[in-house]
């Protein structure tokens, strides 16, 4: 019993794996497919690259918490942990970020901004005054992906020291 489940649980790992690293390659080639901006179908492309890109993302984080469990990883408890932190982390960034992009849109109903923008179909050289300019709390979504990034640095470092920590034998 306990061997069928090992099997289970490795075919598990092995299936959510394959399953995250094929998504993670079709998905951006998916992008590259996409349709114009006012094309009828550019709805259905919008879902289906949210969809796959959130089933793969999923997918490899089942698959990492599957691996926690199997005897040939020989990983510390500690392992999971630093996952679960980071799972939680990610969620707390992208209700901030949801919450955000609300307050953002929210704001701009009431107090509509004049950009700098040029529409595509409009590129001549008589805008030599156009600038570039960042929308609306770029500098607050900027300022979390700084801080994102230097997070999943210390993630990435934890998970690896604790994946190289010598291992102790019980004999």
């Amino acid at each position: 019993m306990n061997q069928t489940f090992w099997c289970i649980r490795q075919g598990l790992h092995q299936l959510f794996g394959t399953l995250a690293f094929t998504l993670a390659l079709l998905n951006p080639i998916g992008a590259l497919l996409r349709p114009e901006p006012d094309s009828p179908k550019r709805w259905l492309f919008n879902w289906g690259h949210w969809f796959l890109g959130n089933v793969a993302h999923i997918s490899a984080i089942t698959a990492i918490f599957l691996a926690t469990k199997l005897s040939a990883a020989d990983l510390p408890k500690q392992f999971v942990w630093v996952i679960i932190t980071f799972v939680i982390f990610k969620i707390i960034v992208h209700l901030i970020l949801q919450f955000h992009a609300f307050y953002v849109k929210r704001n701009r109903s009431f107090n509509p901004v004049e950009t700098n923008d040029i529409a595509m179909n409009d590129m001549s050289d008589s805008h030599d005054d156009h600038r570039e300019a960042d929308g609306p709390g770029s500098g607050f979504r900027k300022t979390v992906l700084v801080v994102y990034i230097v997070a999943l640095i210390a993630f990435v470092v934890a998970l690896v020291s604790l994946i190289n920590l010598p291992k102790t034998t019980s004999e």
